[in-house]
């Protein structure tokens, strides 16, 4: 896989996040997105739209969580295939089509060895990109701009912008 261009990595599920490059600012830009409720779309969609308008994204990379994991219960199987859903959905009204890839991948070849269990990953994943991105770490939000900078809910969505970059 080759991109060229403007890159966005999304992290989808219930805290999901999404990050990009940011001509703006010349350095990464980090969101947590919106939940997005079935029956209210809106502003997930509104975010997304506004973040492909605004960085002028080439390509859109999104984890694919989408499938059951041993030891997930159904529900939680079910809202991640249902998120989902909705990004894809949303990307393709955007005209944009998303390139798919599986956590272990880009976990593998951005991470390194990572723990098995979620919460101590997740701590792992968080901490790496701090390391790779210092300008994301912010103590309290920015009232300007209402960012919060690197949390562990955008991380992954920053290790995976990481991965997409390394593929040029």
């Amino acid at each position: 896989m080759r991109f060229t261009g403007n890159v966005m990595a999304i992290d989808p599920g219930n805290s999901s996040g999404a990050a990009c490059y940011d001509s703006l600012v010349d350095g990464i830009h980090v969101v947590k997105l919106a939940k997005c409720d079935p029956l209210h779309p809106g502003p997930l969609v509104q975010q997304l739209r506004s973040i492909l308008t605004n960085n002028d994204i080439d390509h859109v990379v999104v984890e694919n969580v989408g499938h059951h994991r041993p030891g997930n219960s159904s529900k939680a199987s079910t809202s991640f295939a249902r998120h989902m859903g909705h990004v894809e959905a949303i990307l393709t009204m955007a005209g944009v089509t998303p390139t798919w890839v599986l956590p272990n991948k880009w976990m593998k070849e951005v991470c390194g060895v990572l723990p098995r269990d979620s919460a101590p990953r997740k701590d792992a994943i968080y901490w790496l990109a701090r390391e790779w991105y210092p300008e994301l770490v912010q103590d309290r939000m920015d009232r300007k701009t209402g960012l919060h900078g690197l949390q562990k809910s955008t991380a992954d969505a920053v290790a995976l912008y990481r991965w997409a970059k390394q593929q040029r």
